[in-house]
């Protein structure tokens, strides 16, 4: 059976300065799907990069599926 879980994608800087975005639960409890952490960038990306990308996401994507 496929589960559905609502999220949103949140612009992350790593401990290595490379951003990443981070899909959190919209509730704010933490991540989404403890399997799925995020989705890593290029290196080149800049902070504004990483949050434009972040926001084009969650304005167009609403939802995973997902098995158990």
């Amino acid at each position: 059976m496929a589960n559905r879980e609502d999220f949103m994608f949140v612009a992350t800087e790593g401990t290595n300065g490379k951003f990443w975005i981070r899909a959190d639960q919209t509730s704010g409890e933490g991540l989404a799907i403890p399997a799925l952490l995020g989705f890593e960038l290029a290196s080149n990306t800049t902070r504004q990069e990483a949050f434009e990308v972040a926001d084009y996401m969650n304005k167009h994507i609403k939802g995973v599926y997902y098995a158990d």
